[in-house]
């Protein structure tokens, strides 16, 4: 009688992991060309597809990753990977994807979508790390996930995988 009832307990706890592996999402591998991004960001009913991808390296030894469905016109790369005040394009519409606030262990300080009614009204704080992360002076890469039941009853997910060369912001 004991066996069976320590069988049914680990029926359900590996049912119950299984479960949760697969409600994750899995991101794209990363690109192997700088300033692309894969993967999508979805809110609601709507989904766009991440195709571009900036990185500002700021002066505190974060980086402030910026994933966008369309590309950003040289001239406001700058602007738009800019911490505290940028993403013009993405608050205003003329592009959408993802804004992402990342340290040098690949740590999430915050992460906000702009997509359809979401234009940075939504965020999240310590949001966990990501799945894979690396920087130097020429290169940042990254993966990660998150599903709509991780970014706290917002209404969003993403998937999405991304190598930029870096722009160092002032």
């Amino acid at each position: 009688m004991i066996r069976h009832a320590s069988a049914a307990v680990l029926t359900v706890a590996v049912l119950t992991l299984a479960s949760a592996v697969s409600a994750r999402q899995t991101p794209p591998l990363i690109p192997a060309k700088a300033g692309m991004a894969a993967g999508t960001v979805a809110v609601g009913g709507t989904t766009i597809t991440l195709a571009h991808a900036y990185v500002g390296a700021l002066p505190d030894g974060l980086f402030e990753v910026v994933l966008t469905d369309a590309p950003v016109p040289p001239a406001d790369i700058a602007v738009e990977v800019k911490r505290g005040g940028g993403q013009r394009l993405l608050r205003s519409g003329k592009v959408s994807g993802l804004s992402m606030l990342v340290d040098g262990t690949g740590f999430l300080r915050n992460i906000i979508p702009f997509v359809g009614k979401l234009r940075g009204g939504a965020m999240l704080a310590s949001a966990g790390s990501l799945t894979a992360f690396a920087a130097s002076a020429t290169g940042v890469t990254g993966q990660g996930s998150m599903t709509p039941a991780q970014t706290m009853s917002q209404g969003w997910s993403f998937a999405a995988s991304w190598n930029a060369v870096p722009v160092v912001v002032k």
